[in-house]
């Protein structure tokens, strides 16, 4: 069932990202909550502030589990560690709980927070390539790794079918599953995909000659081909390596040990550059998730901008009518936005870049007060399972398949002639696949939570 969820999930992910980018467009609205505040005005915008805390719950969840993985890097090190030099008391005290918090906190206070400060996403693209780069690095090591050690010890261990309350002990690898094993990770799965998430900020930070449906289209299809190669590669030889008990409730980054081979500690430095990029990528999303509640987005964006009076040498002649299209080449290009003629009036709609007029303190206080939270829950949540399958489940159900699906539908012209059957037939299938990931992902999320405990 992984490999089919991960087929599935691919295709629905890069057909919601065309879904918003063709909502974007048609109502040249910037922001998630914006395009929900325009296209389901009822009951005082109260959509708009769902979709602004699903929005929300989802990066900071995540960033919870960043938090959490960090940790999960440094455990086996310092373990390792300790195992070679028992009576050393500096590496006694990262092993236990207390240090190996200090050492998350230091990673935070140092990488992870200066990264959340930048306004705009494209501040992070090097960043974000660099460690897309450390990621697939670490992929051929657990390839490698795999190769080496876990296909010559568990090809005997290989077992047709299983459910995850009847299975033999021992690092068994089932090739089917059954019963709650084959949904448990459904929620995982769509956490796993959710680059909706920051879809309106990446469309708009787009140069404006590239800046197109289709180009947006295919920046999401090559995206999430990298992204399923990746996780198919991963699953597979980490399942083969490890076997199903000791990856049940473990992160395979506990799984290595990292002192005894030099290159899985490289893979794990690549790891934590990766961690500390998408931290601040969903501290983004969660940021303007705030701003719209408090009503920043409103209160900061651009001001209108009234046309300027031709006097009456100018009305009615050549030179002022090139005057007029003079100033409002100026007033688009100073603001680096679209601008439209209404009522006499120059008007900027509705952007992304009400960030640059919040002043910085302001700012600052709000990303330097989530960041902290974050790293509270971090260091206290016991499992990132438990993170990544709520979260996933919950909020990725509904950024990845429901919200998408509706914008489309409620931007106009969605109709079987105008859209193509395809669309249609496969905008509604988005929406019901939503739908049965939110309830059974979660309910399986639930039980598998309340079964490990």
């Amino acid at each position: 069932m992984a490999m089919i969820y991960l087929l599935i999930i691919t295709f629905f992910s890069v057909f919601s990202m065309y879904l918003l980018a063709v909502a974007a467009v048609r109502t040249n609205v910037r922001s998630f909550e914006g395009i929900a505040r325009q296209l389901f005005p009822g009951g005082k915008r109260a959509f708009s502030y769902w979709v602004a805390f699903i929005r929300w719950f989802y990066s900071f969840g995540a960033c919870v589990g960043y938090v959490i993985s960090v940790g999960d890097c440094l455990t086996p090190i310092f373990a390792e560690a300790h195992r070679r030099q028992p009576d050393n008391k500096a590496i006694a005290y990262f092993d236990s709980t207390s240090g190996r918090r200090l050492l998350m906190s230091l990673i935070w206070l140092c990488i992870m927070l200066p990264l959340v400060i930048p306004k705009h996403i494209d501040s992070l693209r090097y960043a974000s390539a660099f460690a897309v780069a450390c990621m697939s690095y670490f992929v051929v090591v657990i390839i490698v790794h795999s190769s080496i050690h876990g296909l010559p010890e568990h090809k005997h261990n290989l077992i047709l079918s299983g459910n995850q309350n009847e299975d033999e002990p021992g690092p068994n690898i089932y090739f089917f599953r059954t019963g709650n094993s084959a949904l448990s990770g459904l929620g995982v799965y769509c956490f796993a995909y959710v680059c909706q998430i920051n879809a309106m900020e990446a469309l708009w930070d787009m140069r404006p000659e590239v800046r197109s449906v289709k180009n947006f289209t295919i920046a999401s299809f090559i995206g999430m081909m990298i992204c399923g190669t990746l996780y198919v590669l991963v699953s597979v030889f980490g399942y083969f390596d490890f076997g199903s008990e000791d990856l049940a409730s473990n992160s395979i980054l506990r799984m290595y040990n990292p002192l005894s081979e030099p290159e899985v500690m490289l893979a794990y430095v690549g790891v934590l550059v990766k961690l500390c990029v998408s931290y601040a990528l969903l501290s983004i999303a969660s940021r303007n998730a705030i701003y719209y509640v408090i009503g920043w987005q409103t209160r900061y964006r651009v001001p209108r901008l009234k046309r300027r009076k031709l006097n009456d040498e100018e009305v009615g002649n050549q030179n002022g009518e090139m005057q007029e299209m003079e100033d409002f080449q100026k007033v688009k290009d100073s603001s680096n936005m679209p601008v439209d003629v209404d009522d006499g009036e120059l008007v900027n709609v509705e952007n992304n870049q009400f960030v640059d007029n919040i002043p910085f303190w302001q700012h600052l206080l709000v990303v330097v007060i989530l960041a902290a939270v974050k790293l509270l829950c971090g260091l206290f949540v016991p499992n990132i399972r438990i993170v990544f399958g709520f979260t996933g489940a919950i909020s990725g159900g509904f950024l990845g398949f429901i919200f998408p699906s509706l914008f489309c539908m409620y931007s106009g012209n969605f109709t079987l002639r105008e859209v193509g059957w395809f669309n249609y037939i496969m905008t509604y299938l988005l929406l019901i696949c939503g739908v049965i990931a939110v309830v059974f992902g979660t309910g399986a999320t639930i039980y598998s939570t309340a079964t490990d405990s």
